[in-house]
């Protein structure tokens, strides 16, 4: 039994080879159409079009080819910012730790310093005594390599979330500067589209005014023109039946589905 994504590979499939036969099919059309044109007398005319044609090809695909250099080019160098950005970032990073750390190790040894300065005042008192001054001491020791640790856990960690965000920012950065070069290229890419489009308007409204001097072969334009009207509009024809078809089986593929919960 088929599910949703075999429906859809298959939806898929089919639309894919009507696009190829509807390609085929205005193909063939156009060949014979050339074939009458130059039968018509008309071979000039064809040529001046046919060359129109390519050079509005050659252009658009120049157009696109600088569009995808340019949105590549902005894309490289956002991504080495941010590798820069990261870079100096975890070096920061790095430093806040080094000096933290230090600075932990530096309370430390004062604080013992101060312990055994206190061992020794202590030594110098009686038995009695002592045993009160030594407490102290290790009592005072062990507060010192506390806040130590503690002040070192704190700027730890503070440096570990100011590197967090600037990392964050680093990425939104470069997003930003991304999304932006491919916004940039899409309209880019769309107006060499359009111009392309414009073109070939252009040669096709050359050629069929051209034409008017070469009777016969207007008319084999002319069939030629309704010849593929018939196509495209098979071809639409078999889309919308394929995708009626989907919407069947799919349709069909809840309702079983729907069914089955229900006798749980």
């Amino acid at each position: 039994m088929k599910n949703l994504a075999d429906l859809t590979l298959e939806l898929s499939n089919q639309l894919s080879g009507l696009e190829k036969r509807c390609r085929r099919e205005l193909a063939s059309a156009e060949r014979e159409r050339d074939r009458a044109l130059v039968a018509g007398g008309a071979k000039r005319v064809l040529s001046r079009y046919q060359k129109e044609l390519d050079e509005a090809k050659q252009s658009q695909l120049a157009s696109l080819e600088s569009a995808d250099e340019v949105r590549g080019r902005t894309i490289l160098k956002a991504e080495d910012k941010r590798r820069g950005d990261l870079l100096k970032e975890e070096r920061k990073y790095r430093a806040a730790r080094k000096k933290a750390t230090n600075k932990k190790r530096d309370q430390i040894q004062k604080a013992r310093k101060k312990w055994r300065d206190a061992m020794l005042k202590a030594r110098r008192t009686s038995l009695i005594e002592q045993r009160g001054l030594r407490k102290a001491a290790d009592e005072a020791l062990e507060r010192a390599i506390e806040d130590a640790r503690d002040a070192h856990t704190f700027a730890i960690e503070d440096g570990r979330l100011a590197y967090r965000v600037a990392v964050q920012d680093d990425l939104v950065d470069e997003r930003l500067a991304v999304d932006s070069a491919r916004r940039k290229a899409d309209r880019s890419m769309i107006g060499a589209t359009i111009a392309y489009e414009r073109a070939v308007a252009h040669a096709e409204t050359t050629m069929r005014r051209e034409l008017r001097d070469h009777p016969e072969a207007r008319l084999a334009q002319l069939a030629h023109d309704g010849k593929t009207s018939e196509i495209r509009q098979a071809c639409e024809r078999d889309k919308e039946a394929v995708f009626r078809k989907f919407t069947r089986e799919r349709r069909q593929l809840t309702k079983r589905r729907l069914k089955r919960r229900s006798k749980k």
